[in-house]
């Protein structure tokens, strides 16, 4: 008869077989981690739990473009790099009076942190002005209010719109872009 040697075994970890098990749980351990990281910064934004009101808020959006229209309303914007200034000369088809000072909103398409918000003074009958904040490059949105609280731009009587893109001109208008039928 043959006699097995019984001696005590090693730590754990230094049994093959233990790795042999462990090390697809680890690896489903750090995989799930890195992907728990990627959703959670990439993430969407929040959900609007009051779908009612945001419909309406697009109607009243539509509003300020019939008014823009109606009034006549149209702007022509320059950019002067070299001095950092905005310029908006603005007409109104009834001739009425402009306010003395406007919000122009220029959004960049892709990076929130570049948008910006000028508020425009009057120099002139229609003529307004302000100065800039950052240089001029890339493609921008533009919307010019008669409200200057950015927070109540819903409720402005109305609304110009348009984009301009550096790399091609300095210069753009604005106008109605869409109409409420």
């Amino acid at each position: 008869m043959q006699t097995r040697d019984k001696r005590p075994g090693g730590p754990y970890y230094r049994e093959p077989g233990f790795w042999l098990v462990m090390a697809p749980l680890i690896a489903v351990f750090f995989v799930v981690a890195a992907l728990l990281t990627a959703a959670y910064s990439g993430r969407d934004h929040e959900v609007i739990d009051n779908y009612y009101k945001q419909g309406r808020l697009i109607n009243q959006t539509f509003e300020q473009d019939a008014r823009a229209k109606a009034l006549g309303l149209k702007a022509d914007v320059s950019f002067d790099a070299e001095a950092q200034r905005v310029q908006v000369t603005i007409t109104r088809a009834d001739g009425e009076s402009l306010p003395g000072q406007l919000l122009l909103v220029m959004d960049h398409p892709v990076n929130e942190n570049l948008d910006q918000h000028l508020v425009l003074r009057r120099v002139g009958a229609e003529r307004y002005e302000a100065s800039l904040d950052a240089e001029l490059v890339h493609h921008w949105y533009l919307t010019l209010y008669p409200e200057l609280d950015l927070a109540q731009r819903r409720s402005a009587p109305w609304r110009l719109r348009g984009a301009i893109a550096f790399s091609e001109s300095y210069n753009t208008e604005l106008a109605v872009r869409r109409t409420a039928d």
